[in-house]
C-alpha cells in the first residue's frame, strides 16, 4: 500500500512503504529498504526512488547505541521496536521478543538494506549506530551480504563549456566524496584549463540535485555501494578512513589524460 505511515509519538521512524505487491507483482527478493535520517532526506529520496521495489525508513534523529544497552532495555525502546517492525513487516510491542525474530534472516521483509546517510559528521554517526544495531541483533544479514552502505557526494562541480559537434554551452557534473577529493579534482580542472565551473558543498541529501541523488545514491544500477560483511563492520564503524569513497564518480564527463580535453561518456 503506497503512502506514508507517520509515527504517532516521540522520535519513532517514519516508514514510506513500497506499492502494493499484489498489484505490482514484485516479490520480496526484489525489494530493498533505504535507511535515511530525517524528513528532508526521506522526501528527497522519495522523489527519485522506484516505489515498486524501494521502501524508505526515515529515522528521526540518532537511534540508541545498542553497544551500551542491555537486551531488556533495547527490547523496550520504541525507536528500535519500530525499526524491527519495519524490517520484519509486522508490528511488535515491548512485550514481544522481536530480537529473536530479527536474528533469523529469512524473516526480514527486504532482500537488501541500504544505509544512506547525510555526508556530514552527524550522518556518519547515525550510520554507525544503524550498523551497530544490525550487527548485534541481525548478524545473519551481514553474513548473507544483504546490508550495504552508500556514501553520498559531499561536493558537486557544475562545469560549463562547449563540445565539438554540438551547439551551445553544455553543463556537466562531477562529484567529490570528501574535501581532499574535491581539491584534487579542482587541480585537475585547472590543469585541463577549465575555470568556468561552480562548486557546491552538500551537507544533506535534501540539498543534492534529484538527478545526482538518483544516479549516485538511489538507482542500484548506477550507485556506488559497499556491501558489508560480518567481519568488515567493526572496522567500518571505528575507522574514519571509511567515511567517504576515495574514488571519483563522474557523471557524463571524463578527462582524456593524453590531451586534457573533455569527452562525453
Amino acid at each position: 500500500m503506497s503512502g506514508r505511515y507517520f509515527a504517532p509519538y516521540g522520535k519513532a521512524p517514519v516508514h514510506y512503504p513500497i506499492d502494493d505487491p499484489a498489484r505490482t507483482g514484485v516479490t520480496p527478493d526484489q525489494t530493498e529498504l533505504l535507511i535515511v535520517e530525517g524528513d528532508s532526506a526521506a522526501k528527497s529520496v522519495n522523489q527519485v526512488r522506484d516505489p515498486t521495489r524501494q521502501s524508505i525508513l526515515a529515522l528521526q534523529g540518532k537511534p540508541m547505541n545498542v553497544a551500551k544497552a542491555s537486551r531488556s532495555v533495547a527490547l523496550r525502546n520504541e525507536v528500535l521496536i519500530r525499526f524491527a517492525s519495519t524490517l520484519l513487516d509486522q508490528k511488535h510491542s515491548p512485550s514481544q521478543d522481536w530480537i529473536e525474530a530479527l536474528r533469523k534472516a529469512d524473516q526480514c521483509r527486504y532482500a537488501k538494506l541500504v544505509v544512506l546517510m547525510d555526508p556530514d559528521a552527524d550522518g556518519i554517526h547515525c550510520g554507525v549506530l544503524v550498523l551497530g544495531f544490525l550487527l548485534r541483533f541481525a548478524p545473519q544479514l551481514f553474513k548473507e551480504r544483504r546490508v550495504c552502505v552508500v556514501r553520498p557526494p559531499m561536493f558537486l562541480f557544475r562545469i560549463r563549456g562547449t563540445t565539438p559537434g554540438q551547439t551551445g554551452v553544455q553543463t556537466r557534473t562531477l562529484v567529490a566524496s570528501n574535501p581532499d577529493h574535491a581539491r584534487r579534482m579542482e587541480a585537475k580542472l585547472t590543469e585541463a584549463g577549465m575555470f568556468d565551473y561552480e562548486r557546491f558543498r552538500h551537507r544533506g541529501l535534501g540539498s543534492i540535485p534529484p538527478d545526482v541523488l538518483r544516479t549516485c545514491c538511489v538507482d542500484p544500477s548506477t550507485r556506488a555501494a559497499d556491501e558489508m560483511s560480518h567481519e568488515e563492520v567493526p572496522a567500518a564503524c571505528t575507522s574514519e578512513r571509511r567515511r567517504y569513497r576515495t574514488r571519483a564518480q563522474p557523471i557524463g564527463i571524463r578527462f582524456d589524460d593524453r590531451t586534457n580535453t573533455r569527452r562525453r561518456r
